[in-house]
């Protein structure tokens, strides 16, 4: 039997505390080459705030999550 090996998993804190809110979308739209995935988002995240994202598939949950993570461009808001 092999042992088990875990790679460990880190999330650095910030040097200052972070300003809230963390995120702030006002009417934004959001999507690839053609019409946007998501339109009219309107959210605030703050720092204790905790998310889930719940959907059918292509309902644009990938979606909102590379437009979070700075990986997809918001075309609007």
């Amino acid at each position: 039997m092999e042992a088990e090996h875990t790679a460990p998993f880190i999330l650095p804190s910030p040097a200052k505390p972070l300003a809230p809110p963390l995120v702030r979308l006002e009417e934004v739209s959001v999507g690839y080459d053609g019409p946007p995935i998501l339109k009219r988002l309107n959210l605030r995240l703050d720092l204790d705030d905790r998310i889930g994202l719940l959907g059918v598939n292509g309902a644009g949950k990938s979606t909102f999550a590379k437009m979070i993570a700075g990986a997809l461009d918001i075309e609007q808001g």
